[in-house]
């Protein structure tokens, strides 16, 4: 897959990535706009829900973005909840 290198080996700087990620969301915009233009009330609605979901996984599989890796989040502690806990029955 084109989309599998690590984010350290980026070639475009992150200035010049800016306005080439409003070409590129343009250049994905017009088709999709184009389809979903066509639709009328409820279809119009819920097509929009389902191009806004495919997008959402697509960017989720994509290596590149963290796709597919999760974040790790540490626990929260205990005693932090019992605290907040007993401020609010007092």
């Amino acid at each position: 897959m084109c989309c599998s290198a690590p984010a350290s080996s980026a070639v475009v700087h992150p200035l010049a990535a800016i306005p080439l990620a409003g070409i590129v969301g343009a250049v994905v915009a017009v088709p999709v706009a184009a389809l979903m233009f066509r639709l009328r009330g409820h279809y119009f609605a819920i097509g929009t829900w389902v191009v806004a979901e495919v997008f959402r996984l697509l960017a989720s599989q994509i290596s590149v973005l963290g796709g597919g890796s999760g974040i790790s989040l540490r626990p929260a502690s205990s005693s932090r909840w019992r605290r907040a806990g007993s401020c609010a029955s007092s």
